[in-house]
Order: C-alpha cells, then sequence, then structure tokens
C-alpha cells in the first residue's frame, strides 16, 4: 500500500469550516490505482479521506478507521517530503 503524488491543496475553508487539504492517488495493491482522492479536515480537526467524485454521488471508497488514520500519516508525510524537497 502506498500513496502516490499527494499534493497539499491552499484551499480556502468551506461555509461550514471544512478544508481541503491535499488530493492524492492512492495504491492499496500493486497494480491497482485510486486517482484523485481527497483529504479534508473537519472543523473538530479530523481528517477525513474521500475517494474520487461518481456520477451518481454514491461512494467510491470507504475505509476502516485504522487504515483512513494510516492514509492521513501516509499523506500528511508525503506532502511534507516534497515540500522539503523543493526549498
Amino acid at each position: 500500500m502506498r500513496i502516490r503524488n499527494a499534493r497539499r491543496l491552499d484551499m480556502e475553508p468551506t461555509p461550514r469550516g471544512f478544508r481541503t487539504l491535499a488530493k492524492f492517488e492512492f495504491e492499496p495493491v500493486a497494480g491497482v490505482v485510486i486517482y484523485d482522492c481527497i483529504l479534508i479536515q473537519a472543523p473538530d480537526g479530523q481528517c477525513l479521506v474521500y475517494g474520487p467524485p461518481a456520477k451518481n454521488n454514491a461512494p467510491i471508497l470507504s475505509l476502516e478507521p485504522a487504515l483512513r488514520r494510516e492514509l492521513v500519516q501516509m499523506t500528511l508525510t508525503g506532502i511534507d517530503a516534497d515540500e522539503r524537497r523543493a526549498d
């Protein structure tokens, strides 16, 4: 499992206080990639992971809490590493 192409997004919070932090690709196993995943920070500070948008607004990605926490950490670590390389 790995995160690919994690990019920090500098977006204003929504009126309800949710802030999009990053966009990334999730590779759960070699050869399978889920594109356009996003990392959102809720007003309470919790991070949420969403899969790509669907045409019918149906969920495409569902993660157990432990896996979600691991993806959040991997994404934030990937963004920080990319920013350090850019400096």
